[in-house]
This record gives C-alpha cells, sequence and structure tokens, in this order.
C-alpha cells in the first residue's frame, strides 16, 4: 500500500514536470488521429504530435509548441495496491502538490480502461510556472499485479488538437 502510493505519487510527479513544460501558444493546422503503440498501449495520437520519446521509465509525446502531450509509463509492480486504495483528497494530495488552484473535475477510482480495473482523474490546476492545465490520467491496474499510468496534458489557454479529442483519444486506449 504505502510503497506502492509513493511509486505511483513519483511516477505522476514525473509526468506532471513534463506537462508543466507546456507553452501556451496555438498551432491551426487540420490534425487527423493515427494508432500507435507504446508500452504496450495502442492509443489514437494527433498528427501534430511528434514521436514517443523515452523519458526514463515512461515514454512521451507533445504536439510542436509543446502545449499538450501524451505520457504512457511503463507498468510498474504494484504490490497488491489497487484503485480503491486511493481516495479522490489523497490522490489530488499526492500528485498536485506544487499546483494551484486545484480542481478535481471528475474522479473515479472504481473505473475501467479497455476491460481493465482503473483510476480515472480529470483535473484543473495552474503549475508552478504559472500555466493553467487540463489533465486527464488513467491509473490501469492488471492481474499480473502491475499497474500503467497514462496522462494526457494540455495548456488551458491553448487551442490543442488533444483538447479537441481528448474523448476520442481517451476512448481509444486497448491493451
Amino acid at each position: 500500500g504505502f510503497i506502492m502510493k509513493k511509486k505511483v505519487k513519483c511516477i505522476v510527479s514525473v509526468m506532471l514536470a513534463f506537462a508543466l513544460l507546456a507553452g501556451i501558444t496555438a498551432c491551426g493546422e487540420e490534425v487527423t488521429l493515427s494508432s500507435q503503440q507504446v508500452n504496450g498501449v495502442t492509443i489514437d495520437v494527433p498528427s501534430d504530435f511528434g514521436e514517443f520519446q523515452d523519458n526514463g521509465q515512461m515514454k512521451m509525446a507533445k504536439n510542436r509548441d509543446s502545449s499538450a502531450n501524451i505520457t504512457v509509463s511503463e507498468k510498474i509492480p504494484a504490490q497488491g495496491a489497487t484503485p480503491a486504495d486511493f481516495d479522490e483528497e489523497t490522490y489530488k494530495a499526492q500528485q498536485f502538490s506544487t499546483f494551484t488552484d486545484v480542481s478535481v473535475e471528475k474522479y473515479d477510482n472504481n473505473a475501467t480502461c479497455d476491460g481493465n480495473t482503473a483510476l480515472y482523474a480529470h483535473v484543473t490546476g495552474t503549475s508552478e510556472n504559472k500555466v493553467k492545465l487540463d489533465l486527464y490520467n488513467y491509473i490501469v491496474f492488471f492481474e499480473d499485479d502491475t499497474y500503467q499510468s497514462i496522462l494526457l496534458s494540455y495548456s488551458s489557454e491553448a487551442d490543442t488538437s488533444l483538447k479537441d479529442n481528448v474523448d476520442i483519444i481517451l476512448k481509444s486506449i486497448k491493451y
């Protein structure tokens, strides 16, 4: 339980650090979605995003102006933890301690992602770099006692293909 929460906090915190790099400029070009496979996940990715780059225990793709990114962790040992072990306040406090104006728009620790048990959260907040962000996070738990985090984040003030397609992209996640 406790060790697992620390690992989840660490992975999501690193993913959030990459999200902090988001800019606030817009692109304005027509974008299509294409299916890509990363760390065992198949996910639709906007055409204005680059290839997934290895960042330690995760891979990240971002749009050209870095105002949006998709980050997928590797599978990590869950050590018996399940989504039920995380309540909304704990998740918010652990993952967004450096943010201000944090609002949990949706939180479900009884969600599913492609048939797998998951924790799902949509959170808005202002990063320590004063960038207003929207973040969509699935932490997916598997029967082999591992979990994987998928984070979609974008600058709330930017006109991004991720913002325009977030629901479609979230529904596209397959294992």
